[in-house]
């Protein structure tokens, strides 16, 4: 996987794609990385990403 360096346009992304999103459709394995993680993060971005549906299949 190529190295990624957080900037400022990536930023900006990625606060208007979360701003433009109603829910989160996140496999398994992602969803437990992110509920280890987020739920501790803070402020404007954090909030919104936390308020997110969250929708994570499973097997039935």
């Amino acid at each position: 996987m190529p190295s990624v360096t957080w900037n400022d346009e990536m930023n900006r992304f990625k606060k208007d794609e979360l701003a433009d999103s109603g829910a989160m459709l996140l496999g398994r394995t992602t969803y437990e990385i992110f509920a280890g993680s987020w739920p501790e993060e803070t402020g404007d971005f954090a909030d919104r990403f936390n308020a997110l549906l969250n929708i994570s299949p499973r097997r039935a």
